[in-house]
């Protein structure tokens, strides 16, 4: 049946007409693979492969070319090639430069005659997406009228009618031209027939037997061991994997690949190795792996150097050298810093206490690490650790405080753990101490909860005074919920996982993230461009970048129809965006939009000054005028970021909230007025502005809660806190939730709010949160409190035991010490100060490690024991603890589980005597004046 038209219309762009795989199973229900066995030859050639240069490297080269003559070095068939290459990369934006460069390929090559020019231009331009040039240009006419001088030719033109792609399409006429291009040697041709004979089917004008066809067009696709093979090479590798044409056969295609990397192709190193490191599909070779692995790794394939440099670390497969994985993971760092660095990163984490040099660095990796946009908190508290452990506590507390704030500020929780230690120490400024708190409890709270609620929640939760209005509230919550409406909150991180995971909660968070992006939600649709662009860095090829940046496109143009929309979509490209070109790139996408005076993107380019560039004065005032003249309501953390910064600079804030109150208010989210209201001093306008919050809340835990810190620093414990406290308490549905609300009960001094928080740490308790059985401890151990309870008391002991973190266990040991007798002697029966100190002591902290080796020293005498107990002590001496640095002089003195040392005896003695221990200063007086009598 013969089609009038093109049928061009219908095909998607960079569809590959030129071969005729995929014609094969759709013409013929008969058409099986053929049985043929086509084995590289045994011979050795050496490196005669031309390495193609990767995609990138091909765009740069061509993107200024002036199209008038060829690049100069590069030869003739090197161009050629790259200019195919660039076919299936981007046809649309190269298609001019293509054109000309077929064009000077024709003049220039006496065998590049018209028939092979005209396949190249319709394939240009199908890939380019004119299908109305080629029936304009009349270009597979002309086609038709030379093709007969060339097999490639006829075999594309019976592609053509095939497809439904001629302008008279005709499946007959395409098996006449398939017959007479196989005649004349064509290779895809003849594994077209050679397919539809093998299951069976008789073709008119052909009679060479299926494996007969399939050996002498694997024979034709090899060819001339020119420069070139090892692209054909590949092409036999594949077939023998795929199966589809001929029978799959992974042996064969693995010998295709060694025999193309022995010819020095990386890329067919690389597949072999990949093989014989899942050994799935073949028997596993080591020499083989190791070989091609290395080769690969060498010739900079990345998949293969993060494989072999693993080998090197792990000494897998090849002996241990962790200096040459070093070496590989700092090649790969030039060219991908985040992975290179990561990877050092983790190579040394485990050495960097070993020596100096390996000390210096992974603090070397972990700040060109820091140093990259986006980069995760923990590296900030490794940073913080690093510059302890090189410095000390004192000499380094400055630098390691800036790294753990960076780090807090992108939620790391060891960031914040860390920073709460330090400020528990700084007593310069009375609210360390309460922050270092709230830090504590931020690293272990549950963060990501977002309660989006409608004008019914808010006013049943928040504005009601009758009780049995929760109920109705938690109704309305649940609908919300249900319905889905809200944006996830979700970090940069934990998108970029999601955005290439296999499980059924990554592909739920994909799903919501698109579903709630087609409602115009500013911060869905920023959320949803990150994770688009985590799915283009992770594409496995260039069609499936292809795709996806055109998917991105398409969104992109979809914001625009929201208001602030793309400026939201632009702005999760930056932070998505992996490179400092894309970065800015996407930076002055934004800066366009400023200029179009989109108020959207002058808030979120605010941000970026705020959070990139917070040290540059300039860029703070830059902020300050986009903030200033943007009429979109405004963040809370942008508008703390920017007040930080300006205090950061010595700018005057109080009276700048004062000079553009109207201003900042009038656009400032619940929260961003509760910021307001702190820095301002006049008591009414305070009030004014908390008011304002009030009606613009949202009616969450969050803004609730801020509203209660807010009221408590203010005017303390009045009715109106207690409200809003009661509001938060309606609210609160985590287990870490009911900890802080109780901390704000635990602190008004009456028995109504005591007993609240009793009940608040008690529903924590039950959701085993091990933070809300400590503080409990505190009441229920004590003989002298109203809720004293020994059971409780014990059971909320072994909780804490069970459940607690290495570094809490210290506290727990000595809240055990302290108990009355009989809690005490309770809580050891099942469970040990050994074991508690221990674990504690593991964690670094030298008090513990003290009092282990007491436990450790007492006792029975055992020469392991006293041993370890020395060990600890020695350990905790060097993190300055003064009593084990005297008790360590001791038994140096008498040779308690060291061997006896007068010299070492005496250090540790002077050491404790100078940091104060009396009794050590006395001992060393009387130590120094014997010898002097001596």
């Amino acid at each position: 049946m013969r089609n009038s038209g093109y049928g061009l219309g219908k095909l998607l762009p960079g569809i590959i007409v030129g071969t005729a795989i995929g014609l094969l199973a759709s013409t013929s229900a008969r058409a099986v693979p053929v049985a043929v066995h086509f084995a590289p030859p045994t011979i050795e050639l050496g490196k005669i492969c031309e390495a193609r240069r990767p995609d990138a490297q091909i765009i740069e080269s061509w993107r200024d070319w002036d199209g008038k003559v060829l690049p100069k070095g590069r030869s003739a068939e090197e161009s050629f090639r790259e200019l195919v290459r660039l076919q299936y990369i981007d046809a649309k934006t190269f298609y001019s430069k293509i054109l000309a460069g077929l064009k000077l390929q024709k003049a220039a090559d006496p065998y590049y005659d018209e028939a092979r020019y005209l396949v190249d231009l319709i394939q240009l331009h199908m890939q380019a997406g004119k299908f109305q040039e080629i029936k304009e240009q009349k270009l597979i006419e002309q086609l038709e009228k030379v093709s007969g001088s060339s097999a490639k030719a006829q075999n594309y033109l019976a592609n053509l009618h095939l497809q439904g792609m001629h302008p008279n399409s005709d499946p007959a006429k395409a098996i006449e031209l398939k017959i007479q291009a196989a005649y004349d040697g064509e290779p895809d041709a003849m594994l077209y027939l050679a397919q539809r004979t093998a299951g069976g089917e008789k073709i008119e004008g052909w009679d060479v037997a299926p494996d007969i066809a399939a050996t002498l067009a694997f024979g034709a696709i090899l060819g001339k061991l020119n420069p070139s093979i090892c692209d054909r090479t590949v092409r036999l590798a594949r077939e023998y994997a795929n199966g589809d044409i001929v029978q799959r056969n992974y042996e064969l295609s693995d010998a295709w690949y060694r025999f193309g990397a022995d010819l020095g192709d990386d890329f067919s190193a690389w597949k072999s190795a990949e093989y014989h490191l899942t050994s799935e599909y073949i028997t596993k070779n080591n020499d083989y792996l190791v070989k091609y692995l290395k080769q690969a790794s060498d010739g900079g394939i990345l998949n293969a150097q993060l494989e072999y440099a693993r080998a090197l670390e792990i000494g897998a497969i090849v002996d241990e050298n962790k200096k040459e994985a070093m070496a590989i993971y700092q090649k790969i760092a030039r060219k991908n810093p985040r992975l290179g660095y990561l990877r050092l990163v983790q190579l040394l984490d485990s050495e960097h206490r070993t020596t100096p040099q390996a000390a210096k660095q992974f603090k070397d990796a972990l700040l060109k690490l820091s140093e990259l946009d986006d980069a995760p908190g923990w590296v900030f508290a490794k940073l913080g650790q690093a510059e302890l452990e090189e410095k000390g506590k004192w000499l380094g507390m400055t630098a390691a405080k800036g790294y753990f704030e960076k780090g807090a500020r992108k939620g790391d929780a060891e960031s914040q753990y860390q920073l709460g230690r330090l400020l528990m120490h700084d007593n310069d400024d009375p609210s360390n101490y309460e922050r270092a708190i709230d830090l504590f409890n931020e690293t272990i709270s549950s963060d990501g909860k977002v309660a989006s609620l409608t004008a019914l929640l808010r006013a049943h939760s928040c504005f009601s005074r009758r009780q049995n209005d929760a109920e109705i509230a938690g109704f309305w919550q649940r609908a919300e919920q249900g319905a889905g409406n809200s944006s996830l909150d979700v970090t940069l991180d934990s998108l970029r996982l999601a955005a290439v995971g296999e499980s059924d909660q990554s592909r739920a968070i994909q799903s919501r993230i698109q579903n709630t992006a087609l409602y115009g939600r500013t911060k869905a649709l920023q959320n949803y461009a990150i994770l688009m662009s985590a799915q283009l860095d992770a594409a496995s090829d260039a069609a499936e970048a292809d795709l996806l940046r055109q998917k991105i496109s398409f969104w992109r143009g979809f914001a625009k129809q929201f208001e602030g929309g793309e400026a939201s979509f632009v702005a999760g490209l930056y932070m998505a965006a992996t490179t400092s070109e894309d970065k800015g790139h996407f930076l002055g996408d934004l800066q366009d939009l400023v200029a179009q005076n989109d108020d959207a993107a002058k808030l979120k380019l605010a941000g970026i000054y705020l959070e990139k560039q917070a040290d540059d004065a300039s860029k703070v005032k830059e902020a300050q005028q986009l903030i200033l003249t943007s009429s979109d309501k405004i963040p809370e953390d942008l508008l703390q970021a920017f007040l930080d910064a300006r205090t950061a600079h010595g700018m005057e804030t109080k009276a700048f909230v004062a000079q553009n109150l109207d201003n900042l208010a009038k656009r400032a989210s619940a929260q961003s007025l509760l910021i307001l209201a702190s820095v301002e001093t006049d008591g009414e306008l305070q009030r004014d502005l908390f008011n304002k919050s009030v009606v613009q809340m949202g009616c969450d835990f969050d803004t609730s809660f801020k509203m209660v810190e807010f009221l408590r620093k203010t005017y303390g414990h009045t009715d109106v806190f207690k409200h809003w406290l009661g509001v938060a308490s309606r609210l609160h549905s985590e287990p870490w939730q009911s900890v802080k609300l109780g901390d704000l009960y635990a602190e008004q001094d009456s028995k109504e709010a005591r007993a609240k928080a009793y009940d608040l740490y008690m529903e924590a308790v039950k959701a085993q949160d091990n933070v809300a059985a400590i503080r409990l401890l505190d009441w229920v151990a004590d003989p002298e409190s109203e809720f004293y309870n020994a059971t409780l008391a014990v059971n909320l002991f072994n909780q804490a035991i069970e459940t607690a973190r290495p570094s809490l266990s210290f506290g727990i040991a000595n809240r055990v010490k302290r108990a009355p007798e009989p809690i005490r002697e309770a809580v050891l029966e099942n469970n040990s100060l050994e074991k508690l100190y221990r674990s504690s002591a593991k964690a670094s902290n030298p008090v513990a490690m003290r009092e282990l080796a007491k436990i450790l020293r007492s006792g029975e005498p055992n020469d392991s024991r006293l041993e370890e107990a020395s060990n600890w002590l020695k350990q905790a001496a060097e993190q300055r603890d003064v009593e084990a640095m005297a008790m360590l002089a001791q038994n140096y003195a008498f040779g308690i589980g060291v061997t006896p040392s007068a010299e070492l005896a005496q250090k540790w003695l002077r050491a404790a005597a100078e940091a104060g221990d009396k009794t050590s200063a006395s001992l060393l007086a009387l130590s120094e004046n014997q010898n002097k009598g001596q």
